[in-house]
């Protein structure tokens, strides 16, 4: 092998290195934006939907059960990442789960997740969490 050659090759190799390395970088930040975006957006919808939501509750849960689940629906198909929608009393009881809609076992929270729904329940504003797949 030449001495041009060997060169070549070795510049290649760096060039190489430097684009992956640049890629990784890439990638790792837009996945941060991503992140970033859907807490945002998650946080916006649960501040725009919480009132309506708890308006809709207290007028047709009891008395026009259907109007209140067409609304509800229409808040899951709102936003393509929402699965479910819940309402909490002031004292951590569950009062609505969209789970009912669709028929799925409601498990009761309990341990650590149960201490951070109370705290998250007792502040003012809305809250909102991700569930993983």
């Amino acid at each position: 092998m030449s001495f041009r050659t060997k060169i070549i090759s070795h510049i290649n190799i760096l060039l190489f290195v430097f684009m992956m390395s640049l890629a990784s970088i890439l990638v790792h930040l837009r996945a941060k934006e991503i992140k970033n975006t859907m807490k945002k957006d998650a946080q916006t919808f649960a501040t725009l939907t919480a009132g309506p939501l708890c308006d809709s509750y207290e007028n047709y849960y009891e008395s026009g059960y259907f109007k209140f689940r067409e609304f509800v629906l229409s808040l899951l198909s709102l936003e393509k990442e929402l699965t479910r929608v819940a309402i909490y009393t002031v004292d951590g009881k569950r009062v609505f789960d969209s789970y009912e809609f669709e028929g799925k076992e409601i498990e009761e929270i309990e341990g650590k997740e149960k201490e951070t729904l109370d705290k998250r329940i007792r502040q003012i504003n809305p809250t909102y969490s991700y569930e993983k797949d």
